[in-house]
């Protein structure tokens, strides 16, 4: 489920992650974002230090996602497998919200909740209470 929540935020948002790169790389010295600052975020290796002052980068798609409470018990993961481009953006992102895998996971999650409920899953809600294959979905009406 996390490498389907990963890869469907980074499709949504791959545009905003291409610019965020290539600002990154050439605020930490690259002449780009390609070769080295790529293998670098993929690898979730260490990067070289900003020239300057930390890039502001403009706001995120996460920006507007609260962040989860961490005093609450929660499982917790490792590991999850995904695409190297993938990979490379959620590295991006961490260094963007200024946060770890699991906080950040936590606001994907969230962000494709919000953006995908009525699409994918208030269907099949509706399936089950109607007791058919075929339910009848009201639209959501604005208040």
């Amino acid at each position: 489920m996390l490498m389907h929540l990963a890869h469907r935020f980074v499709e949504d948002h791959l545009s905003y992650y291409q610019q965020a790169a290539e600002y990154d790389a050439i605020s930490r010295g690259f002449e780009q974002h390609q070769g080295e600052h790529y293998q670098l975020l993929r690898d979730w290796q260490s990067l070289p230090a900003y020239k300057a002052e930390r890039l502001q980068f403009a706001p995120s798609p996460l920006q507007q996602m609260p962040d989860p409470d961490v005093s609450l018990e929660r499982m917790s993961f490792t590991r999850f497998k995904c695409s190297a481009r993938d990979s490379a953006v959620l590295h991006l992102a961490m260094i963007i919200e200024r946060t770890n895998i699991q906080i950040l996971m936590t606001k994907i999650m969230r962000w494709y909740f919000m953006h995908y409920w009525d699409s994918k899953f208030l269907y099949q809600l509706e399936s089950d209470e109607q007791l058919t294959l075929s339910p009848t979905v009201l639209p959501q009406v604005e208040p």
